[in-house]
């Protein structure tokens, strides 16, 4: 898992167009899954009386054998991105597609590597650009 931060000059148009990018480029499937997200915390919104946010995202990047990416911001600020990655059953091609990922994304953002085994977590250095 990859963890950035969005900023003025590559933002969330510029990561969905690379996304979509990469998508085509690996003959895989993008999906945007944003309005189900922005649903389901509109729904959490009203049950815990707390406002979540408008500006959550998730994205989707697969092919049917289950390899492929989601990228969020969800938890984090509107600016922070953590991309994780799922080996489906081509563990090997998953390996290869998890890093032609992480070489496209750097062309744009700084990214972090998340330790093996925890979460993505907010950090102090999106917003203070």
């Amino acid at each position: 898992m990859v963890q950035f931060c969005l900023t003025e000059e590559h933002g969330l148009d510029a990561l969905t167009i690379v996304l979509r990018g990469l998508a085509a480029s690996q003959d895989m499937k993008y999906e945007e899954g944003s309005t189900r997200l922005h649903q389901g915390t509109t729904l959490l919104t009203e049950a815990i009386g707390n406002r979540v946010g408008d500006e959550q995202f998730l994205i989707f990047v697969n092919r049917p054998d289950g390899v492929g990416l989601g990228a969020t911001n969800l938890g984090a600020g509107s600016s922070e991105v953590a991309v994780g990655f799922t080996a489906g059953s081509a563990p090997d091609y998953a390996q290869r597609f998890s890093s032609i990922v992480a070489e496209r994304l750097a062309q744009y953002w700084r990214l972090g590597t998340v330790p093996s085994g925890r979460g993505a977590l907010p950090t102090e250095t999106c917003g203070k650009h």
